[in-house]
């Protein structure tokens, strides 16, 4: 990055945690990768928050050969009036481009998408979305040129763009930038743009990161703390074997090692979801989580995994209410990571073939349901929610293998929501955020993290200089100080180039 420019605390209000915005001068301060970007004719999408008033010349997010027809991929702003609306986003390749219909260089925060599907072939074929809504071209939509991005010139800069040689330094804010190798669909983009992607509705959440311990918080808007029964011979084991963006796992003995809690669950014909990420080879019968009345039809609400061949593709998720149940298709019990949703929309007609299954982020159809009417018994004590097993008939089905990041919803999710949760987001977090980071430059020097909390909790803070590898943990059981909690982490060598910086509840 150049010299001038630097931080801003001024954020877009959305569901993500951060804590500060890119402010670029638009005189020589941008963003340089070694990341080459998307080739040829494959699908992508460019997204990002922004933040400005001008329509200059300038590159957003960029990459490819400027050179020759086709071959360059850049998302910026229109600058002539003559293409269409200025300031409105705009989407080149050498020789042409697409123009969006919305002025955006209003001084306001807007996120911005441009979305080039899947065998699309040509330039026009790419949708520009602003604040979640897709466009209408504003200049040159039907734009015939091939699309065949060079990977081999220029990689990837954000808030510059290298037209023939001539740099194009954007002036404003940045925020949120991302790049797919896919065609976000229109209810994805719209969950990036959210300006607070719904979290009371998420009404139970164990990240299950706390790593040591027999308690495990709930996130979620209950607060239902869990308990994790320790018995003999083998108890329940944290373990550092997690999903990519988790940081720790419980690993479950199907030997009654169950986390038990208070919640009720959700009752009667109320809609719900569950979600959860797990590896397991298992092939005997099970239990992920649970809740409700195992002695009467429809009165529970247990998933797991199917181990009948008779009612389904074995290592297949299933849910049952008693007596009545409901498989999916594709065996996960492979000894991987996998990550399982199980959707219900309450409708006029409650019954579990409407239930909805997601494995990995896609719909997993049912292969084989038993049709019983939904009245899920949510009256707690021995019918609460346990996690790692499930209550049936007095006995404890258990699960053997590692859970980690278990929720539940008081709401039917989308498949764009499941991905989104998939993918570390739609956290409730007791409404944790990081809220400001100032960082006090010396030899050493110290920065000041402040997020939201809740009083009577503490917290652990975390460090990384890559986002890779361990996290240095700089404290943990760092008690509340009330809405908002702040920890300084000192001794920062002078010269460090960058520190990230996550806080988690205990």
């Amino acid at each position: 990055m150049g010299a001038k420019g630097g931080w801003s605390t001024d954020v877009p209000t959305t569901g993500f945690a951060n804590a500060a915005s890119l402010d670029l001068d638009g005189a020589g301060r941008y963003i340089d990768t070694a990341y080459p970007g998307i080739a040829g004719n494959a699908a992508r999408t460019v997204a990002f928050w922004i933040k400005t008033t001008t329509a200059g010349n300038h590159g957003i997010v960029a990459w490819g050969n400027s050179t020759n027809n086709g071959t360059k991929w850049h998302v910026r702003l229109n600058d002539n009036a003559n293409n269409g609306p200025v300031g409105a986003i705009r989407t080149e390749t050498q020789g042409d481009f697409t123009i969006g219909s919305t002025s955006i260089n209003d001084g306001n925060w807007h996120h911005v998408a441009s979305v080039y599907p899947e065998g699309g072939g040509e330039l026009g074929t790419v949708i520009h979305y602003v604040d979640g809504v897709a466009e209408a071209p504003g200049g040159n939509g039907g734009s015939t040129q091939p699309v065949n991005t060079s990977v081999t010139a220029d990689p990837v800069t954000v808030g510059r763009r290298n037209q023939g040689g001539l740099p194009g330094y954007f002036p404003g804010q940045l925020d949120d930038v991302r790049i797919y190798d896919r065609a976000l669909s229109a209810p994805e983009v719209a969950q990036l743009s959210a300006a607070a992607p719904t979290t009371d509705r998420l009404v139970m959440h164990f990240p299950l990161d706390e790593g040591s311990g027999t308690l495990a918080a709930d996130l979620g808007s209950g607060d239902n703390d869990g308990t994790l029964i320790d018995p003999t011979p083998i108890a329940p084991t944290w373990s550092n074997d997690a999903p990519d963006h988790l940081s720790h796992s419980l690993l479950f003995a199907n030997n009654n090692d169950l986390l038990r809690t208070d919640y009720e669950g959700i009752g009667g014909t109320a809609s719900r979801s569950v979600t959860f990420w797990f590896k397991t080879s298992l092939t005997f019968d099970n239990g992920i989580l649970g809740w409700g009345n195992a002695a009467g039809d429809g009165l529970k609400w247990h998933a797991r995994l199917n181990t009948a061949a008779a009612d389904g593709p074995v290592g297949a998720l299933r849910l049952e209410i008693q007596n009545g149940r409901t498989v999916a298709t594709t065996p996960a019990n492979d000894g991987l990571w996998h990550h399982g949703a199980i959707v219900f929309e309450e409708d006029a007609d409650p019954d579990i073939s409407d239930v909805v299954f997601y494995l990995d982020g896609e719909l997993d159809p049912v292969d084989l349901f038993t049709s019983v009417p939904i009245d899920t018994q949510n009256t707690g004590g021995p019918f609460a929610v346990t996690l790692g097993g499930r209550l049936q008939g007095g006995a404890i089905r258990g699960f053997e293998g590692n859970l980690a990041d278990l929720r539940i919803y008081d709401s039917g999710l989308t498949q764009a929501e499941v991905r989104e949760i998939m993918s570390g987001g739609m956290t409730g977090g007791g409404d944790l955020a990081i809220t400001s980071l100032e960082y006090t430059p010396g030899d050493p020097g110290s920065a000041t993290i402040t997020w939201q909390s809740r009083p009577g909790r503490s917290y652990r803070i975390e460090s990384s200089p890559n986002l890779e590898g361990n996290w240095q943990e700089e404290e943990d059981f760092w008690e509340s100080q009330g809405a908002t909690t702040s920890y300084t982490v000192s001794g920062i060598p002078a010269g460090t180039p960058k520190l990230f910086f996550r806080v988690a509840e205990e």
